[in-house]
């Protein structure tokens, strides 16, 4: 059965290894606490003061963290398991909480690599908190409320598939070679493209040629001995192919630079 400390006072106390698993520590402050081995698998620390607290040796897997008090509170993100409880419970504005909580104390530990996991998970719940707005707001019949929130959690997907919310570099490297391959899978396609053959110009299938030419649309630079033809379709895709390009170089650049500035 779940324990209950309801806003009690434990400031200064040492516990070793307390069964607290599904207690309810909401309120409670235990700044200054020692708590040694402890279990708080599923505990609610809702509001709970944590300042300080070393919960290095704590099990806290599910445990709920929403409006909990944490600066410099002792913990890793491998205690927590794969979710807190907020999350594991999709009660997703608490567990976005729950996570921006987490990021903020683990930048203020040093941590970064826990920080950039519970920034990435506090993004997805805001993605999930949308898509359950959105079936909410569809089932009341508000069908442009519904597009909206469908329109914010779409948008999120993406970008969580294209680099991890800013946070993975071989995602957008990943997504680069795509679009160098399928564009250039395009041009093998339509037939479009023409390579230099000494007398004139003709129709190449050539893988390299192709790769080459992809490449070169882009960078933005054409590349020697090759031309396409001036059709709309050349006119659309080789324009969309640089833009969405440049699009991923720019934001290589900008996770890259996160990356730096975190090691």
């Amino acid at each position: 059965e779940a324990t209950l400390i309801w806003s009690t006072n434990l400031e200064g106390t040492t516990l070793i290894q307390p069964h607290l698993e599904r207690a309810s520590l909401v309120g409670a402050r235990l700044e200054g606490a020692t708590l040694i081995g402890a279990h708080l698998e599923g505990a609610k620390l809702n509001g709970t003061h944590l300042e300080g607290l070393d919960l290095s040796t704590a099990c806290l897997t599910g445990v709920h963290l929403s409006e909990a008090w944490l600066d410099r509170t002792r913990l890793s993100h491998s205690q927590l398991g794969d979710a807190i409880g907020e999350d594991l419970e999709e009660t997703y504005p608490l567990a976005r909480q729950g996570y921006l909580l987490l990021k903020q104390n683990f930048e203020s530990l040093g941590d970064y690599e826990g920080a950039a996991l519970a920034y990435r998970k506090e993004r997805r719940m805001e993605k999930l908190e949308a898509l359950h707005d959105g079936y909410a707001a569809e089932r009341q019949g508000n069908c442009l409320q519904a597009l909206k929130h469908y329109a914010k959690a779409a948008l999120d997907q993406l970008v969580e598939l294209v680099c991890d919310y800013g946070e993975s570099l071989w995602r957008v490297l990943i997504c680069l070679a795509i679009i160098w391959f399928d564009f250039a899978l395009l041009y093998a396609i339509t037939g479009e493209v023409l390579a230099d053959r000494g007398t004139q110009y003709v129709t190449t299938r050539n893988l390299v040629d192709l790769l080459s030419f992809s490449l070169g649309t882009m960078v933005t630079i054409a590349p020697p001995g090759l031309i396409a033809y001036d059709s709309l379709l050349m006119r659309i895709a080789m324009p969309a192919q640089a833009f969405i390009s440049i699009f991923l170089a720019g934001l290589l650049g900008f996770v890259a630079g996160n990356r730096i500035r975190r090691s």
